[in-house]
């Protein structure tokens, strides 16, 4: 590490985002020009009236969970809350 740069990006690390500004690359999101966000190719204006953890499976999964599916992920996630809080 030179000079305590963590990082460069360069032109090719970078998609066109929002009204032609550069953005950076991401695996589960990109913006559209003229539509907006989106997330795992669903608009963020719809995710934004989820459930939070229908959100994070999603994004954790790369898929919509099933009502079971969602049902038991929430269960883990206060169950892990609960260890982390007795620590």
């Amino acid at each position: 590490m030179k000079d305590g740069i963590l990082f460069e990006i360069t032109k090719e690390d970078l998609e066109t985002g929002l009204r032609g500004y550069p953005v950076g690359y991401c695996t589960t999101s990109y913006v559209e020009p003229t539509k907006g966000l989106f997330y795992v190719g669903k608009p963020i204006d719809e995710l934004a009236k989820r459930e939070p953890e229908e959100v994070i499976f999603l994004l954790y999964y790369g898929r919509e969970g099933n009502f079971e599916e969602i049902k038991a992920f929430k269960k883990e996630l206060a169950e892990r809350c609960k260890k982390k809080a007795s620590k």
